[in-house]
């Protein structure tokens, strides 16, 4: 019987199969090659190899346009870095290269990520995220290319010596002085800014054509296959009459200013390229169809059509419509053209896979159910306003464009199951409305397919508390504390469920629930609201008949001098509440009434008692003389000036528990005198600018304001106090808002949400 043979080994991997397949466009192969490499031989030398093979499938990915290749790419580098933190720096160029600035940054944050960081900033001609190190250069950068285009060298030249040595803009600095030499004929000076560039950056790349008519030398250490495509690129580059048509398009496309004009021009150069190079071509179709979007008219988009073929993914325009009237603020035509591409989409379309198709058709309908839902403030003008709308601007306010949020949110969130946004959106906009029943239906079918969802979760918590359904409110939110133990918002909102149905249950004579919640909430109530807490402790013993531990617990309850007037005010409405007898809560009411006339009480214990009254008022909740013990305890805010004692913190906390429930007018009387008790807090000032903005009335007020927030503003630049230092950003913000003298730009109308702008 013949003897069965050995299966052949397979061959070995070598680094040359992995470049061979690069060669060959398989980027799939090559990195599994390089990886396996880095399996059989996990050496410092085949890890650089592996990420040197990632790095060329990023480009060549990048390149056709794959972007779920480009990501999976990205991630198989990033576990890598994390595995071998001697790549990092290479892994966190290419996180540079994508635009993930934050994770290349961490990763490593030196000076050749920097530099990739740069060259994108200046391929997107914006840099948005962009850390300090790249910003501070960012802007002269920008300066200097406007003065080139301008024909303005002099000034670019002085303009870059803002870039040291250390920057990440140097290699720009090399490549614009290079530039401005080169077009004066001063080919001595372009070579040698050129020939210090890092091969590496995109500067070295964009010069290379230019360079190689000049510099013989470059041109002949390049292999002849690149050699033949610099001297391609520079016949391209030095043809003139596209070069100055080209030029002259720029000077119209990503400006403030109308397209009108480019499309002579447009029409000279267009045919030209679509002959020579057709890929240019292309890419200026691209472009203009961008600029259209942005400062576009609908002529623009008639010639447009006459020159360009339409577009794979936008065949009829539709999309490039929708976003141009929007542009324009023609919503209701912006909807309709949305409606559009969603319908063309859903015919499954030639080149769109159906997940991408779906999930795009997703993105669309939440968009118009965003424009929908922010199309309604003209609308809602009142009529006086319509009038100055009409007056500023020469026009009557927009039409809403017609159509129902809610449709486009359902419809997005069928679409994506998996997208939480237009559940949350669609959820939000039901509260909003008023139709809580559709807002529950839509919150637990949600949760039903993500049950850990923490946004929806504390929604329906909030919800639930809104609605006063405390035991619903206390379930969702511990369901939402066991996907994350370690939040604190979520721990109070814990605390503040478990009282507040505790309190209903004692309201409701269930005393067997009451003692089983108190125990299950002393962990986490008696550490975040150890007042109020402890007096439902103290009123369920009372309650059952233990009257020496309620008045142990009592004891110690009392113990807190800051905390004691609210330890009454809880334990007499808790009392009244649960019906204790008159002789029980005699204590209590006797000690609330003391510290109610109390002549100059410490802010923080008015802070503690005005939040225990919060808290009853926020679990709808009323009671006997509950309007008359807000009277006082805001009369109690005022006599808290008298007291010597309280830090300009503390005064802060009373401050703010007074705008919460809106005593605009105590506040004003309070707060003129804390400005100059606390020479150095730029609270006082920026809170009595606030509570004039909602309070104020009459002639100068914007003036007051605006007084206000300059003194608010001084004080925090000369604070080295970081929560002052915070306050800036705000009081700046503000300060913009107020367009003195006043008017109509100062109004919520305007200026947005009341307590938006600050």
């Amino acid at each position: 019987m013949a003897r069965k043979r050995s299966p052949a080994t397979p061959p070995v991997p070598t680094p040359r199969d992995a470049e061979a397949a690069l060669q060959r466009g398989d980027f799939v192969k090559a990195v599994e090659i390089a990886k396996a490499l880095t399996n059989l031989t996990p050496t410092d030398e085949s890890h650089a190899h592996y990420v040197k093979v990632l790095a060329a499938a990023f480009e060549g990915y990048t390149r056709l346009g794959k972007v779920k290749s480009v990501v999976e790419t990205l991630k198989a580098a990033e576990e890598l870095a994390n595995r071998q933190p001697v790549v990092a720096e290479a892994v966190a160029v290419l996180h540079a290269k994508a635009g993930e600035f934050g994770k290349a940054l961490a990763l490593a944050a030196t000076p050749r990520v920097h530099r990739h960081v740069a060259d994108l900033c200046v391929r997107r001609n914006q840099a948005d995220g962009a850390p300090a190190e790249v910003l501070a250069g960012w802007s002269v950068v920008q300066t200097a290319f406007r003065q080139y285009e301008a024909g303005q060298d002099d000034a670019a030249k002085e303009t870059l010596q803002g870039i040291g040595l250390t920057s990440p803009f140097l290699e720009w600095k090399l490549f614009l002085r290079g530039l401005s030499a080169f077009a004066t004929n001063d080919t001595a000076r372009a070579v040698e800014n050129w020939q210090r560039l890092s091969a590496e950056y995109l500067p070295a790349k964009l010069a290379a054509a230019p360079r190689g008519t000049i510099d013989p030398a470059f041109l002949a250490s390049q292999i002849p296959e690149t050699a033949v495509n610099l001297r391609r690129q520079a016949e391209t580059l030095a043809s003139g009459d596209l070069l100055g048509g080209l030029r002259a398009i720029q000077k119209f496309v990503g400006r403030d200013q109308r397209l009108q004009p480019v499309w002579k021009e447009v029409e000279k150069v267009a045919p030209k390229l679509r002959t020579a190079h057709p890929k240019l071509f292309v890419k200026l179709g691209t472009v203009l169809y961008e600029a259209i979007i942005r400062q576009g008219e609908p002529t623009d988009l008639k010639k447009y059509r006459t020159i360009f073929p339409p577009p794979a993914d936008d065949p009829h325009f539709h999309r490039l419509e929708a976003m141009a009237c929007e542009g324009s603020q023609v919503l209701d035509m912006a909807v309709e053209h949305w409606q559009k591409y969603e319908a063309w989409l859903a015919g499954n379309p030639a080149g769109w896979p159906a997940d991408l198709a779906t999930r795009a058709r997703a993105l669309i309908l939440h968009r118009i159910g965003d424009i929908l839902e922010d199309a309604g403030l003209p609308a809602q003008m009142p009529k006086e306003f319509q009038q100055v709308f009409r007056s500023l601007f020469d026009t009557p306010p927009p039409a809403k464009p017609k159509g129902n949020p809610d449709d486009f949110y359902r419809r997005s969130a069928a679409l994506a199951p998996d997208w939480p946004t237009p559940a949350y959106d669609l959820f939000d906009r039901q509260v909003e409305s008023k139709a809580p029943a559709a807002a529950e239906r839509t919150a637990r079918e949600f949760l039903a397919r993500r049950p850990q969802d923490l946004p929806m979760l504390e929604r329906l918590g909030k919800f639930f508390r809104g609605q006063h359904r405390m035991a619903e409110s206390l379930d969702v939110f511990k369901q939402a504390l066991a996907t994350n133990p370690l939040d604190a918002k979520l721990r109070d909102n814990v605390g503040l469920a478990s009282i507040a149905t505790i309190r209903r249950n004692l309201i409701d004579g269930d005393l067997a629930a009451c003692e089983r919640l108190v125990a299950e909430a002393e962990e986490i109530a008696a550490k975040v609201f150890p007042a109020a807490f402890g007096s439902l402790k103290v009123t369920v013993a009372r309650k059952a008949g233990r009257n020496d531990d309620a008045a142990e617990i009592e004891s110690r309850l009392y113990a807190d001098r800051l905390r004691a007037a609210c330890v009454a005010f809880d334990l007499s409405v808790d009392g009244l509440l649960a019906k204790l007898k008159p002789a029980q809560r005699k204590a209590a009411d006797a000690r609330l009434k003391e510290a109610l006339a109390n002549p100059a009480p410490h802010p923080s214990e008015v802070y503690y008692l005005y939040g225990s009254w919060g808290m009853y008022k926020g679990e709808g909740l009323t009671y006997r003389g509950q309007p008359t013990h807000e009277k006082k305890i805001v009369a109690l805010a005022e006599n808290a000036l008298k007291s010597t004692e309280g830090t300009d913190v503390d005064f802060e906390s009373m401050v703010v528990a007074l705008f919460q429930h809106r005593q605009h007018k105590a506040m004003l009387k309070i707060l003129p005198k804390l400005t100059p008790r606390f020479p150095a807090a730029p609270f006082f000032p920026l809170f009595e600018a606030k509570t004039l903005y909602h309070e104020g009335r009459g002639y100068g007020i914007e003036y007051q304001m605006a007084r206000l927030l300059d003194e608010a503003k001084r004080r925090a630049e000369a604070s080295s106090v970081p929560r002052h230092r915070m306050l800036l950003e705000g009081i700046d913000q503000v300060r913009r808002s107020l367009n003195l003298p006043g008017g109509v730009f100062s109004s919520p109308l305007f200026g947005g949400d009341d307590d938006e702008d600050f």
